[in-house]
């Protein structure tokens, strides 16, 4: 056997789920793109000048390839590990948010209003000050904290992340 270092091979998850955001987001988004480029090119049609078209196409690239990305932005990622809870936005996470399982006093599933609750959805803070991290539905899971605070966490599948969860919370506390 050689002498090096030992790695551990990472946590099994014991529950994953992706959510996208609602198709209506995607089309609002595309609608706002198509009336920038076409303000944009009413714009610039009006300006003198030969490098006008390089320039408008050069914005209207600038407007199209964020807006063709945000399919890969807009996805959120919930996943239970031995000991914890990680809730990502992304493909690549640009926001990501972990939960010790130990600091969680209860889980309890949940159907709420994301206009008058969170303000829509994605990562909000409610009027109460609770966390809520959400990509589309009106369902999900309710921690409450060990320290008094209250994390929402949005799911197409609430019973089987809360079961998740609460099965975890009965190994911590045992």
């Amino acid at each position: 056997m050689s002498s090096g270092s030992v790695t551990l091979p990472a946590p099994s998850a014991i529950y994953v789920e992706g959510q996208r955001f609602g198709w209506w987001i995607y089309g609002l988004l595309g609608l706002l793109l198509g009336l920038s480029c076409y303000f944009l090119k009413l714009r610039l049609d009006g300006v003198e000048g030969s490098s006008t078209y390089l320039h408008s196409f050069g914005t209207i690239v600038g407007f199209a390839l964020p807006a063709m990305l945000i399919p890969f932005v807009l996805r959120m990622t919930t996943v239970v590990y031995p000991g914890r809870i990680a809730v990502s936005f992304g493909w690549i996470p640009t926001v990501r948010r972990v939960i010790d399982i130990g600091a969680i006093e209860r889980a309890a599933v949940v159907t709420y209003n994301p206009w008058r609750e969170a303000r829509g959805w994605g990562v909000r803070t409610g009027p109460d000050g609770e966390r809520i991290l959400s990509a589309r539905g009106n369902r999900g899971v309710r921690l409450f904290m060990i320290d008094g605070s209250k994390i929402l966490i949005g799911s197409q599948r609430p019973e089987e992340l809360c079961a998740a969860i609460e099965a975890h919370l009965q190994l911590t506390s045992s």
